[in-house]
C-alpha cells in the first residue's frame, strides 16, 4: 500500500491538502494533535520536484501557524513533521524553509529553533555539508541580488537560519566538520551580534559558546581556562553581544569607533582562546574579506567585516588590496557621510594588511600608492587623514631610492589625471590647511623631503621652493627645537641637492636666524 502511495505523490499531496482544511475548522490543540499523527505517512509519500518544494511550504508553513497560535500543542507532535521531512532528498528543501520562516520572525523563530534541532539530529553529516555550502553560497550570490530588497532580506533570513542551524548542530556535529566549518559560522555570528531579536540573540550566543567549547582547547591550562570562561559568559549571558548601533543619517565619530573597538575585543578574544591550531586569523580573514567585498549593500556588515580583518590581520596578496582598494573607490562615488566613514575604516584596514607584507614584496602593490594619490584630492579631512597615515607607512617600504622599484612604481601610474598629477607634495600641503591633518602632513613632508624619485615627490622645477614656504612658518617657530633645527637640515639638504649652495648652509638654528634678520 505504503508503495503504491509513493507512486502517486499527487493522491497524497491531495489527501494532505484535505487534512489540513478540515483541521482548521477544528481549531484546538487535541484537534491538531490527530490532526499532525494522520500527516506524518502521507508527508512520506511526498517526493522532491519543483511542485512538491511549493506544496511542502504550505504544509510547513500551516502546520508553523498552528504552533504559533495554539500553545497546548505538544512539541513532539511537530518533530514527527520534520523528522518526516528532514530524510535525505528533502533535506535542502527543509533548508529552504528555515530562511521562510526566519524572515517572518514572531514566533516563527521559536519554530524554526525546534526545526532545527530535529533535522541535525536526523541528519548530522548531511546538514553539515549543506549548511557549508549554504553559508558559502550567500558570499558568492549576494552581489546578484544588491539592488533587491526582496534579495537582501533573503539574505538577512538565510543568515539567521544559518546561526539557529548551527546552535542545534555544533553540539552534535563531529569535531572535524565543524573546524572546517570554524570561520563561517563564527563570521555569520559576529553579523548578528547585535541583532534587536532576543531569540536571534540567544542563539548567537549559544552558537559562540558551543563552538568555544567544543574546539577551543588550549596546550596550557591558563588558556583552557580562558576558553571555559569565555564560554560560560557567552552562554549565560543575556542580551546582545555588541552595542545596538542604528544605522543613521548622522553617526557620531565617537559612537562609531566605540562599536569597533567592542567588535575588535570580541574578535580577539574568540581568535585568543582558539590559538593557532585552526589556522583562524587566515581563515576568518579570508571569509571577512569575501564578506567585505560581495555585499555591498550591507553597509554594517561591511564595516563589521573589516573591523574583523583589521583585528586579525590575516596575510593577503595583491589581488585582495587591489580589490579593497577597488571598493573604497566605489564607496566615494556616493559620498555620504556613512560612506566616508566606511572609506576611512578601509583606509584603515588596507594599511593593517600592508604592515603584515616584507618590505621585499611591497612593489608588488604599486597600485595602492596610486590610489592613494587619487583619494588625497577628498574634500573630506577625516579620509584625507586615513591616506596620510597610510602614506607615513608605505612610502618608506617603497625602497624609492632604487631604479627598478621607480620603474614599477611609473609602470603602474594611470594615464591621464584630472586635475593633472603634479607631485605628492602639492597634494600633502593640502594637509597644512586643517588642525586635524597638520601633524600628519608635515610627518608626511618630513619623510619625503629629500626622496631621490623627484618624478614622483614634486616634478617641478620649483621642490626647493615649495619645500620652503610648506615647512618655514613651523621651522620658525619651533628652530630652538630639535625637530626644529631637523628640518631646517633637511630643507638645507634639499637646497644642496639641488644646486643650491646658499641656502644649503643653512644647516644650523643660529645660521637660519642669521640669515633671517638679514633678509628683514
Amino acid at each position: 500500500m505504503m508503495l503504491f502511495l509513493q507512486m502517486m505523490p499527487n493522491l497524497a499531496e491531495s489527501i494532505i491538502t484535505e487534512i489540513i482544511r478540515i483541521s482548521e475548522f477544528v481549531w484546538s490543540p487535541g484537534g491538531m494533535l490527530a490532526a499532525l499523527t494522520v500527516l506524518k505517512p502521507w508527508i512520506a509519500c511526498i517526493r522532491p520536484s519543483e511542485h512538491s518544494v511549493e506544496f511542502i511550504g504550505r504544509v510547513v508553513h500551516q502546520v508553523a501557524s498552528w504552533t504559533a497560535t495554539l500553545s497546548g500543542l505538544q512539541p513532539h507532535a511537530i518533530s514527527n513533521l520534520w523528522r518526516a521531512l528532514s530524510k535525505a532528498d528533502l533535506l535542502d528543501n527543509v533548508f529552504d524553509l528555515l530562511c521562510q520562516l526566519c524572515s517572518q520572525g514572531g514566533n516563527n523563530l521559536t519554530v524554526c529553533i525546534h526545526a532545527c534541532h530535529v533535522v541535525c539530529s536526523q541528519q548530522p553529516v548531511a546538514t553539515v555539508r549543506l549548511l557549508a555550502s549554504r553559508l558559502n553560497s550567500e558570499v558568492e550570490n549576494v552581489h546578484s541580488e544588491s539592488d533587491d530588497t526582496a534579495g537582501k532580506e533573503s539574505q538577512l533570513s538565510g543568515m539567521h537560519a544559518g546561526v539557529l542551524l548551527a546552535g542545534a548542530l555544533i553540539p552534535i556535529a563531529d569535531e572535524q566538520s565543524l573546524a572546517e566549518l570554524l570561520p563561517l559560522l563564527l563570521h555569520r555570528c559576529i553579523l548578528l551580534c547585535d541583532d534587536t531579536d532576543s531569540i536571534v540573540q540567544s542563539r548567537v550566543r549559544v552558537a559562540l559558546g558551543s563552538c568555544v567549547k567544543r574546539l577551543a582547547v588550549g596546550e596550557a591550562g591558563q588558556q583552557l581556562g580562558a576558553s571555559e570562561a569565555l564560554s560560560a559568559e557567552l552562554m549565560a549571558g543575556g542580551g546582545p553581544l555588541l552595542p545596538l548601533f542604528e544605522e543613521k543619517h548622522s553617526i557620531q565619530p565617537s559612537a562609531l569607533q566605540h562599536y569597533i573597538s567592542r567588535i575588535s575585543a570580541l574578535v580577539h578574544s574568540l581568535t585568543h582562546v582558539f590559538g593557532a591550531s585552526h589556522r583562524l586569523s587566515e581563515r576568518w580573514g579570508s571569509v571577512a574579506l569575501d564578506w567585505l567585498l560581495h555585499h555591498r549593500h550591507a553597509w554594517k556588515h561591511q564595516l563589521i567585516s573589516l573591523a574583523v580583518i583589521n583585528t586579525v590581520a590575516p596575510p593577503v596578496g595583491p589581488e585582495a588590496v587591489l580589490s579593497l582598494l577597488d571598493l573604497i573607490g566605489e564607496t566615494m562615488q556616493d559620498p555620504t557621510s556613512k560612506n566616508v566613514m566606511l572609506a576611512v575604516e578601509g583606509v584603515g584596514t588596507m594599511s593593517t594588511l600592508l604592515q603584515a607584507v616584507p618590505a621585499s614584496k611591497m612593489i608588488l602593490f604599486p597600485q595602492v600608492l596610486w590610489g592613494c594619490v587619487a583619494l588625497l584630492h577628498t574634500p573630506f579631512v577625516s579620509l584625507f587623514g586615513a591616506v596620510l597615515d597610510l602614506l607615513q607607512k608605505l612610502i618608506p617600504r617603497l625602497g624609492l631610492g632604487d631604479v627598478q622599484a621607480q620603474n614599477v612604481l611609473f609602470a603602474a601610474m594611470p594615464e591621464s589625471w584630472d586635475p593633472p598629477f603634479l607631485g605628492l607634495v602639492p597634494l600633502i600641503q593640502r594637509g597644512l590647511y586643517s588642525e586635524q591633518t597638520d601633524s600628519p602632513a608635515r610627518a608626511l613632508l618630513h619623510t619625503v623631503c629629500n626622496s631621490p624619485f623627484g618624478a614622483l615627490i614634486d616634478p617641478s622645477a620649483s621642490r626647493v621652493l615649495n619645500t620652503l614656504i610648506a615647512q618655514l612658518p613651523w621651522m620658525l617657530e619651533n628652530i630652538e627645537s630639535a625637530q626644529g633645527q631637523a628640518v631646517a637640515a633637511e630643507i638645507a639638504t634639499c637646497a644642496e641637492l639641488r644646486g643650491n649652495t646658499k641656502l644649503g648652509k643653512v644647516r644650523t638654528s643660529s645660521c637660519l636666524m642669521a640669515n633671517t634678520q638679514s633678509t628683514t
